[in-house]
Order: C-alpha cells, then structure tokens, then sequence
C-alpha cells in the first residue's frame, strides 16, 4: 500500500470492513491510506457510491466530503519536513505454477490495482491476466534488463505508483531475475511487501514423501558436468533432504551425478509439470529414477528432491504418477 498517511477521517459511522478492502487500515478511529487507497478513493468521489456508506441517490456523502476537504487542505499546506511521503509500494506476487486457477483473490486484486506489472516473461502474464479480467499495462523484467529499466520502475515507486512484480511461474526472486529489482527498491528505502503464491519446489517436496521439516534449495543444477558433479558431492554428506531443478536435456546426466555422488539407494522423488494435466511424480531410488528417465524421454521442467543421510533407509514405495488425461 505505499508508506501510509494519516487521512484522521472520523465518519459518521464506525469505518468496517469495506474500507479495509479499497487499501485502508482502520487506527483508533482514523483511516490510513497509501498511494492505490487515495486513488481508489478519489475515483469513488466521483461515483454516487461512497466507498463507506454505500449507494447514494443525490450528492457526495459526508464521508466524501470530508475526505476532498482533507485532499484541498494537503495540497495547500504539502507534506511538513520530516512526515510521511506519499510514495507506491512494491508488490512481490506468486503466480500460478501451471494452472492458472492457482492464484489468490488479493493477487488478482493486486494485480488490478497497481499501475504496471513488472514481468519476467510478458506473454505468459497477458495469458494469465487476461484469465482473469486483468488489463493492467506489463512491461518486462527478466534476465537481460539492465540496470536503467530497475532504476526507473523504483522512481515511479517513489513517485506515488505501485508497481507489482511476477515471475514467469511460482514466486519472483526464486531463481528469478526480479531479485535485483526488490534488492534495488529496498536500498531506495520503498515498500515492498509480499503477496504469497504457488512454488514449485515447495509443491514438489510436499509431494514426495520425504522429510519437510527442513530442506537444503540450490536452484538450477549447473550446466558444466565438473560444476554439477562437485556440487552434488558437497550435498552427499547434507541431513536434510535437497531440492533442485533441471532441465528436461540434463535431466539423465543429472541423475547419472547423483548416483555417483549419493549412491544408487538414495531415496528421489522427480516431479515435472506439477498442476498441469500430465503432472507427474516418479518416486524411488536415485537408480529407479534413471532406469525409469533412461527409458522414456523426459519432457517438461524437472524439480528433483533427494533424501538427506537422514533420509537413509526410509525407502520410499516405487512408483511413478501420472495424471490420466482429464479437464485441467
């Protein structure tokens, strides 16, 4: 909602639930409002609906009163040194892994609301913001934007606007790009906040069977057979169990490593295409999950969770889910 200023409206009645919902927070009887709350608001002035009191038939309501008095009183006297700014905030959504149900009503509300959706992939987020009714202008932020595109997205942060950010799946920042973006708007000292969605490791490692209580994330495996090998040999000796992902062409090498690396009766669980029609979980050891990967092609993006030495000797039951094809 952007760094808050005290509007110290007192409505004739008791502000609910509905002030809540067009981005205010209720404090000792004042309203707080960011940047989208005092936009959502000026454009209720307008309407013959008070945002508080509801439907009118004639005239402003005194709650829409008083809130443009209190907007021709702040332009006059301006912000006094010292007091808050009237800044945007960043928004840090989860979206949808693969299927596009999977987001949050705030998500979408956020999504809405904000004045641009920064995006890893611009495509994917019209698919998906089209899904649901969305018509917020997107622009890029992937791996290739360089420092200008951050810098200015953070000066329209400070220049009132919220700005949402997305990845291309799960959660910004999560072997993302938008890491430099909130690292960026942090140190300008902006808002960011967090609006929680779908991951697929977390999905992943939920789904297979083995110890969550805690759990070792290294990302992408690296591409360089002599990198990938040292690191999984450092993982060999980690308790907790490991996640990482691969790509679909690696994904048998990756294995072949591990093996080496684990020994061939570490229990895997090799999930792909998680909340999509032909999602599928092949459970097992390290060496069922390369028989199994050697003898069919894998296709789709690949999320592995390998059991920690704790892990040893709770030998999972083999199988390998699939979907049957079915609606998404």
């Amino acid at each position: 909602m952007g760094e808050q200023l005290t509007v110290n409206m007192r409505f004739p009645h008791a502000p609910g639930d509905e002030l809540r919902v067009l981005g205010a927070e209720i404090e000792d009887g004042d309203v707080l409002l960011g940047a989208s709350g005092v936009r959502r608001w000026l454009a209720a002035l307008s309407a013959q609906v008070c945002p508080s009191c509801g439907p009118r038939k004639t005239g402003p309501s005194p709650c829409q009163l008083y809130f443009r008095f209190w907007l021709m009183a702040r332009s006059r006297v301006g912000t006094p040194p010292g007091g808050p700014r009237f800044v945007g905030a960043l928004y840090v959504v989860g979206t949808p892994i693969g299927n596009l149900e999977d987001i949050t009503l705030r998500a979408v509300r956020v999504l809405r609301e904000v004045a641009v959706i920064a995006a890893e992939d611009t495509r994917s987020a019209r698919v998906l913001l089209h899904r649901h009714g969305i018509s917020t202008p997107v622009t890029s932020f992937h791996d290739y934007t360089g420092p200008g595109k951050s810098h200015r997205l953070v000066e329209r942060i400070r220049a009132g606007d919220d700005v949402a950010l997305i990845s291309e799946a799960g959660m910004p920042a999560i072997s993302d790009p938008g890491f430099a973006l909130i690292r960026d708007a942090l140190q300008a000292e902006c808002e960011v906040t967090c609006v929680p969605g779908p991951s697929a490791l977390l999905a992943a490692l939920v789904l297979s069977g083995l110890p969550a209580h805690a759990f070792h994330y290294v990302g992408f495996l690296p591409r360089r057979p002599t990198q990938r090998r040292r690191l999984l040999a450092r993982l060999a000796t980690e308790a907790d169990t490991v996640i990482c992902f691969e790509s679909p062409h690696r994904l048998v090498a990756a294995l072949r490593d591990a093996i080496d690396a684990f020994g061939a009766d570490r229990p895997v669980a090799v999930a792909r295409e998680l909340t999509k029609r032909y999602e599928q979980i092949v459970r097992g050891t390290l060496a069922e999950a390369l028989q199994h990967f050697e003898s069919r092609a894998p296709r789709g993006e690949f999320t592995l969770v390998v059991g920690g030495t704790d892990s040893i000797g709770l030998r999972p039951e083999s199988s390998a889910d699939e979907r049957p094809e079915r609606a998404p």
